[in-house]
């Protein structure tokens, strides 16, 4: 909402300063920027230069463009703080110069790239900040702390796609100590904001974490409300 009626030139203004912050994080990290779309920053890794630790070096730049906003203090037009979606996949792409004769440019295309996208936008669904999909999730390894959270319908696969948020990076991830936690276990039919529950176990772990205290953040409410309508049924 920040372009709803922000003055152009602040609007500007804010939006080149951010895009710096952004960009120099993705470089910090051995990303290559490939464009902006509008108010959003597309970066990739593993390429032109190979690098064999892309995931996890793409996933400590996200954390650091979350941390980074945080710290800025932007607002929208409505005085509330501005928060950002990112969305991580690994996989095999095809990258070049790709274009026309008159403008090319250096991107990445395919299967892959559009599953990020996609996680990007799911964040809206269960408010958190940054989703990687399972690849991701399996070259970074040990080296992340991540809270795994649905499985989520990708047309061509069967049994969707396994989808994890992303919490830190271990050693550096800040925990308060470990209060009681609950698992809340739920076999759901059907689909629900676009998400493939059918004949999943869907878990939800309350967390600890150094952003709130354990159950209080929003995928906890959203599963909440879920098992409660499921119970009026």
């Amino acid at each position: 909402t920040l372009t709803e009626t922000a003055d152009p030139h602040a609007l500007v203004k804010q939006l080149n300063e951010y895009f710096e912050e952004m960009v120099s994080i993705v470089f910090a990290n051995q990303g290559t920027l490939d464009k902006f779309i509008g108010d959003a920053v597309m970066a990739f890794w593993g390429a032109p230069s190979p690098n064999p630790d892309h995931a996890a070096d793409c996933c400590r730049a996200a954390l650091a463009c979350r941390r980074a906003v945080g710290e800025a203090g932007l607002v929208d037009d409505h005085g509330q703080p501005v928060k950002i979606r990112i969305g991580i996949n690994s996989g095999d792409m095809l990258v070049g110069n790709i274009g026309s004769e008159v403008r090319l440019n250096y991107t990445v295309i395919g299967d892959a790239v559009n599953i990020a996208s996609r996680l990007e936008s799911t964040n809206k669904v269960y408010g958190s900040t940054i989703i990687i999909g399972p690849e991701t999730r399996r070259l970074a390894g040990d080296r992340i702390v991540v809270r795994e959270l649905d499985r989520l319908a990708v047309y061509g696969r069967a049994g969707g796609l396994q989808i994890y948020e992303l919490l830190g990076m271990a050693g550096e991830f800040d925990a308060r100590p470990e209060r009681p936690r609950h698992d809340v276990r739920e076999n759901a039919r059907g689909q629900q904001h676009g998400v493939d529950q059918t004949d999943s176990d869907v878990m939800l772990h309350q967390r600890t974490h150094a952003h709130g205290r354990a159950g209080d953040d929003a995928l906890t409410h959203l599963h909440a409300r879920f098992l409660h309508r499921r119970a009026q049924q």
